[in-house]
């Protein structure tokens, strides 16, 4: 008992010189954990993987830099103008609900004057090939309502004098029959990932939406969308800011997309023009072996994919399919409007829009995958796009409304910017055309069950992609099995980059060449030294210092005001010199060759600056823009100090690498 007395006391018991010990030995820590921090700060600041550094640019590696560019730059005003959606003029007697056709009553009392006698309806069928429909002798009647049970009809309304007083078309989803599948149905994997999220991994699947525009750049859906894009954003999903074209039009960017193949590798070429598509692997063809109901739809019959100056399918490519009405309408000036691009009381955008819609709605328990392309608003001219903004969004907003895609991962893409005009002649429009937007939206549930897929996504935004990414991430998808057993942060090999799928990680140092992505088609720019005597790098280094200064004019009673002393390095970021001449591309595969030209001029230019100021001897890098055209510098991103700052800002807690306290000034004059 004495003894654990006395040992108690000796722990409980300090002496005062003990106690002093302590406290200096405390105080010793806390300074080298404050030291620590402070050089955790300094690193941080110095970090090449700094996130508000990046913004300069949509990829930034040694091996690729695209320049960030403003879509509202000054000197691209003239070639804008922002275009509002407009209701299409018309007043439908008939209308579309779901699978029904309904008769509208308030519009016949207003505008025919109660003269309404009746309506007949003809089923179209698309015959032998992708050219030829027909229309059924045999039709329907109805006056109020009726059940539509075809695909495609034509709809004639008579007034009691048996004159036609209107005239449309509709496209319809008869769901087909359910047939064996391979893969557990969406509605009972999403019970799984609930109850078992393990096992419903390694059974789950994703319906697919592909859905594309026609000609829009990632900056002009950024001028002409906006409403869809901040609506996408606030859903998640992920804008691949660094997404390049691999060909010059629709067919050359979506084959890739679509089989993981160049053109002249199914093989095809121009030779086989006036021959059938039928027998090339297609994604839908795969999704279909795998259990899922497929859908195609085209707004342009002329222009489609596959039908422009081709051939197109013999027997129908998938199972349901928009043409047959589009070639109807198309024939029918009577209903077409090609200057509103109106079908009567409907766009024809929205009309592929609620096409996709219905199927999406009609097998939402049942694996599907869709394909949609419009074309016909925006192929010509880029300013149309705006037209449409507020039909995407209302698009997407019913479909998370109604929690259609509450298992599909959609994918929202171009094929390229514009390709024609006054603007594409220019070092932007150059841009612009090799850099269409792209956004991929998971499933909700998608960054929960798979964190490491969901990041690597997230990195791959800012990482050089192409449409063969796109297609390996859709095989992917096909089976999740398998892509769950990767290592998704395994480094691919330089010869494997061709095709990488983002749930991988694309490596940063991916080249255009291992993406196989020819020269003029490039848009990485190459970094090359400028003499820092230069008069531009000269005034840009003052316009440098001016952006460190503003950072603290809010602290000027603390911080001093800094002051160019040197350039240490100067580079300007050029694109390689094949893509500013280029002017056109012949042939897709037979002959094919490349036209180039002069050099276009680039009225805006980066300069990446190291600069070295006083007090202090800071370090300092950061990428200017300028314009040459109205004189202006403008700061990207950033600016990165690259020595050490120390205490030599300790008298405030922010903006720490841009300040030099006044009290450093005292303590050297004294």
């Amino acid at each position: 008992m004495e003894r654990y007395r006395s040992e108690k006391t000796k722990i409980q018991c300090v002496s005062k010189r003990s106690l002093f010990t302590c406290l200096i030995l405390f105080a010793v820590f806390a300074l080298m954990f404050t030291m620590f921090n402070l050089h955790d700060t300094d690193i941080k600041d110095l970090s090449d993987d700094d996130e508000s550094k990046r913004s300069a640019f949509l990829v930034d590696s040694k091996f690729c830099r695209i320049p960030n560019m403003d879509p509202f730059e000054s000197s691209l005003k003239s070639f804008f103008h922002i275009h509002k959606w407009k209701a299409c003029p018309s007043k439908s007697l008939v209308f579309q609900d779901e699978n029904a056709l309904r008769v509208n009553h308030s519009v016949i009392k207003r505008w025919y004057n109660n003269t309404f006698k009746i309506c007949h309806v003809w089923p179209i069928v698309r015959t032998i090939d992708d050219r030829h429909i027909l229309y059924k002798k045999k039709f329907l009647e109805f006056k109020t309502d009726i059940l539509i049970p075809h695909d495609y009809i034509k709809v004639k309304c008579f007034n009691k004098r048996n004159r036609v007083i209107f005239t449309n078309y509709h496209a319809f989803i008869q769901k087909k029959k359910t047939s064996e599948r391979n893969h557990t149905n969406s509605s009972s994997v999403f019970k799984l990932l609930k109850t078992n999220p393990y096992s419903a991994r390694a059974k789950v699947h994703m319906d697919v939406m592909l859905l594309g525009i026609d000609s829009v750049s990632r900056l002009n859906f950024m001028r002409q969308l906006p409403e869809t894009r901040q609506y996408l954003l606030q859903k998640d999903a992920i804008e691949m800011n660094g997404y390049n074209k691999v060909g010059d039009n629709t067919l050359v960017n979506l084959v890739p997309l679509l089989t993981g193949k160049y053109l002249k590798d199914l093989p095809w070429n121009e030779s086989l023009g006036m021959l059938p598509f039928d027998k090339y692997d297609f994604l839908w063809k795969k999704y279909h072996r795998n259990g899922f109901r497929t859908m195609f739809a085209e707004d342009a019959p002329v222009l489609a994919t596959f039908n422009c100056a081709k051939y197109g399918f013999k027997v129908q490519p998938t199972d349901h399919y928009f043409r047959p009405v589009t070639l109807a309408i198309g024939r029918d000036n009577s209903v077409w409007s090609m200057k509103r691009r109106c079908v009567r009381d409907r766009s024809i955008t929205d009309m592929v829009l609620q096409y996709t819609y219905d199927f999406v709605r009609t097998y939402n328990d049942t694996p599907h995958f869709s394909l949609s392309f419009i074309t016909s608003l925006t192929h010509n001219d880029m300013n149309n796009a705006g037209y449409s903004d507020l039909e995407y969004q209302r698009f997407f907003h019913k479909l998370f409304k109604h929690q259609l895609i509450k298992h599909t991962f959609v994918i929202f893409f171009s094929d390229h910017g514009i390709r024609f005009g006054s603007y594409r002649s220019t070092y932007l429009g150059k841009l612009e055309e090799r850099l269409p937007f792209m956004f991929l939206i998971p499933p909700h549930w998608f960054k929960q069950s798979f964190p490491h897929m969901w990041n690597n996504l997230k990195s791959n935004s800012h990482r050089l992609t192409t449409p063969f990414d796109i297609y390996e991430t859709l095989v992917d998808i096909l089976d999740m099995k398998k892509a769950m057993k990767r290592d998704h942060n395994e480094e691919i090999e330089s010869t494997q980059r061709k095709r990488i799928s983002l749930f991988r990680k694309v490596p940063l140092n991916r080249t255009c060449e291992e993406a196989t992505i020819l020269p003029h088609w490039c848009t990485c720019h190459e970094s090359k030294p400028v003499k820092i005597t230069d008069s531009i790098v000269a005034k840009g280094a003052q316009y440098l210092v001016k952006c460190i200064n503003k950072k603290t004019s809010q602290l000027r009673n603390l911080c001093d005001q800094l002051e160019l002393v040197s350039i240490k390095d100067a580079v300007i970021m050029a694109a390689n010199t094949n893509l500013l001449r280029f002017v056109r591309n012949r042939n897709y595969v037979i002959n094919r060759h490349v036209v180039y030209g002069n050099k276009v001029n680039t009225i805006i230019k980066d300069y990446q600056l190291t600069i070295q100021t006083n007090p202090g001897g800071g370090l300092f890098e950061g990428t200017v823009r300028y314009d040459s055209k109205t004189k202006h510098f403008s700061l990207l991103g950033d600016i990165s100090r690259t020595n050490r700052y120390g205490d030599q800002a300790r008298c405030v807690s922010n903006a720490r690498k841009f300040c030099f306290c006044r009290s450093n000034t005292t303590s050297l004059s004294s």
